[in-house]
This record gives C-alpha cells, structure tokens and sequence, in this order.
C-alpha cells in the first residue's frame, strides 16, 4: 500500500500553487477526461450513460486533493479515500476488471505531470522541489490505485478460491439443460459476471489454455474450469469478427475447437457440437488446425451427429466406389467430390486442378459408367457429396494405416524369375 505519509511533499512557493487553481486545473480535468474517454475503449463504450459524469468528477477530485494536501501542510482531508474505494467498488459490480482503472490512472499521473513541466518553464521551481514534485504526484497516483484495488477487492466474494469456485459453478449450470435462471443470475451477480443473450461454448483439448491468451482471444468476461485435461470455455456472443484472422497469430499450445452462436439457454448445444469437432478432428475427418470454427464446417458436423448416419449414406451412394481398389476409391473419389463442389463444371474443375479437359474426359468417362444417372440427378448429387465427406477422410486413414504392412510384404517378396526364351 502506498502511504501518503510517506511521500516526500515539496515546498513550494504559494503564488505557484495558486497559479493551479484557476488557470491550469480546469483545462487539465478536460485533458485528463477526454483521453480517458479516447484511449481506453471500456470507457468509451458506457461513456453516454452515467460513466462519463462519474470520471469527470473523480478526476476532479484527485487533482483538487492533490493541491490541497500540497497547500495546507501536506494533512490528508478526512473522507478523502472514500470516494475512490467506492470507485473501484463501482467497477467490481460493473463486472469490469481492475485493468481500464489502473490505465486511467496511468493516464492521469502522465497528462498531469506534463502539464506542470510545462507550468514550470515558465516559472521555474528549485531543482529540488521538482525532484520531490515528481515523486508527489506519482506517488499520490499510485495510492489512489491502491485505494481503488481495495475497493475492487472488497466487492468481490472471498478470496481466490472462492471465486474460482463461484465461476465454475456458474459454468457448469450453464452448461446443464434447463438451467435454472434464478440460480444463474445469483451467481452471475456474486462474480460480476454480465449475462449476455448469446454465448458460444470453447472445447480446449490435451491442456488449459492460459488465462492471459482466453482473454485476448475471447475478452475479459470469458468462464472456464481449468480443473481437467480436457476444459470448457463459455464466451459471451457474439464473437469479435476479427478473431478468425487473429487465430492464425497466436501461438495456441492445445487444440480449441469453436462452437456455434446460440442464445443463453442453448448453450449446451454450443459445447455439443464444439466437442463434437474436437472427436472429429482427432480421427482426421476435420483439418487438424490449433483452432476450429464449428461454423465453417456444419455439413460434416450434421452428418456426424447420428454416427450411423453417414454409414447408411455411404453405403445407399458410394457402392461403385467400394468395389475399386483403395488408392483408385480414393483417386475418383475426390475427383467427384471437387466436381460436385464447383457445381458440375468440367471446366472449372481443369483449370482448379491443373490438368487438361482431355484428361479429365477420360476420368469422367469411367465415373459415369459406374454411377450412371445419379451423376445428373440434383437429390442424388447432393447425397454422393455429402457421402464423400464423410468417407474420404477415413479411406485416407485406412491407406495410411496399411502402409506399413504393404511396404512390408514388399521387402519379403522374392525377386521375379526372369523368363528364358
């Protein structure tokens, strides 16, 4: 805690400190409040409501007390802390961290100092005095940061623990069916947690992923239980639009997988299905990306959610598939399936694969002798491409499980006879 008494207070010359009050403090309140307002986006987000009044008297107040403690032999006035425990208290039920205060104080103490920099080359102070004048405001900044983080502390419910408990709670009854919202909002209000109308459910796998990355990606509002291998994140929707680019920046240790946008009380869908893409990834069917965004995979995700599903439409759409040998199942099936994806057009497929029209002729040739009119038939199309997606990636598997065992039996087999004529 950083103590008044113990700062160093300067001398200074009465008709400098008086110069403060009416010419220099009101347009450094405006300074002050105004790059609070433009620098830290927390602010400027509640700025139109009752914030912005709140900020521009706080400011008010620590520059106003400063002077004064200065002035009349450095004697705290009575009551002064209270405003500013009672500001970080504001900011706990708000359910904001301690991090946008702190900034703002970081903010003042900065624009405060170069204003009296300024004051004093034009009335210049002993070298000593602004040595101890510097020391004076820092310090003064750095107690109403310590007052304001006892404030903030004191709102919440307990200690670490007990939070940590309180918002794992939270978690796993939002995660539950029917939730009980009584006990939700109870909660919600004992962590400050703000209640959104949407969230999307984060499944983490083989690890937890560290709390300052969760929040960078995420926000600062984020839940999660850390206590298992495998964790869930629940993040308030919507999600910011410019994660999907930023989560190809970060260095991400463990597998995420991103679940869909659904209203509060879907959430244990959002996790379902989040949880759903980390299997699928794990057995190779979905790209094995650090992040996957459920939204950019839904067909293969519905196709999974029955597993008997796809098993019955590969089997009522690929049979002429399944009689060829692995690599050609493997060759013409995804020529189909990139076929089936640009629509039907032989052309365009060419020119995305790089081959020559003719070559492609003879390929297609051979796939409609073996699926005939399915090949023109739009419900039959529709079928054999989600057919495909859930069957290529596991023929893939299977090739690169056999491998071993070919190369193998290839090393064993006894060299041809030459044929004597």
């Amino acid at each position: 805690m950083h103590a008044l008494a113990d700062i160093e207070w300067p001398q200074l010359p009465r008709d400098w400190l008086e110069s403060l009050m009416p010419t220099e403090l009101p347009g450094l309140v405006r300074e002050i409040v105004t790059a609070i307002r433009d620098e830290i986006p927390e602010y400027r987000r509640t700025w139109e409501g009752e914030y912005g009044p709140i900020t521009q008297r706080s400011v008010e107040e620590a520059l106003s007390t400063f002077v004064t403690l200065i002035a009349e032999n450095h004697d705290e006035p009575a009551g002064y802390d209270s405003w500013f425990w009672q500001l970080g208290r504001g900011e706990a039920m708000e359910g904001r961290s301690q991090d946008a205060l702190q900034a703002a104080y970081r903010i003042g103490a900065k624009i405060a100092w170069r204003r009296i920099t300024a004051l004093n080359d034009r009335s210049p102070l002993p070298a000593d005095a602004v040595a101890r004048l510097a020391d004076a405001v820092f310090g003064f900044i750095d107690h109403l940061a310590d007052v304001s983080a006892r404030g903030w502390q004191d709102a919440q419910p307990g200690d670490d623990e007990t939070m940590r408990q309180s918002r794992a709670r939270l978690l796993s009854l939002l995660l539950e069916p029917r939730a009980p919202m009584a006990r939700v909002v109870e909660l919600a209000e004992r962590i400050g947690w703000p209640i959104p109308d949407e969230v999307v459910v984060v499944d983490v796998q083989n690890g937890e992923l560290p709390g300052g990355l969760s929040r960078l990606m995420f926000g600062r509002h984020v839940l999660c239980d850390g206590t298992h291998v495998t964790s869930t994140l629940l993040v308030p929707g919507p999600l910011d639009p410019d994660l999907r680019p930023k989560a190809l920046e970060y260095d991400v240790p463990v597998l995420v997988a991103v679940g869909c946008t659904v209203p509060l009380a879907e959430a244990p869908a959002s996790m379902r299905w989040a949880r759903l893409a980390s299997r699928l990834r794990e057995a190779g069917v979905l790209p094995a990306q650090p992040v996957l965004f459920c939204d950019d995979h839904l067909p293969t995700l519905m196709l999974h959610v029955e597993p008997a599903l796809p098993r019955q439409l590969v089997g009522r759409r690929l049979g002429p598939l399944l009689g060829l040998s692995p690599a050609k199942r493997i060759k013409f099936g995804e020529l189909l399936l990139a076929w089936l994806e640009l629509g039907g057009s032989q052309a365009e497929l060419a020119e995305a694969l790089g081959k020559h029209r003719q070559t492609l002729h003879y390929q297609f040739t051979r796939l409609h002798e073996l699926f005939g009119a399915d090949l023109h038939d739009r419900g039959a199309r529709v079928e054999i491409l989600l057919a495909l997606r859930a069957a290529l990636p596991r023929w893939r598997q299977d090739v690169q499980r056999d491998l071993p065992r070919r190369r193998a039996v290839a090393r064993h087999r006894p060299p041809a006879q030459s044929v004597r004529r």
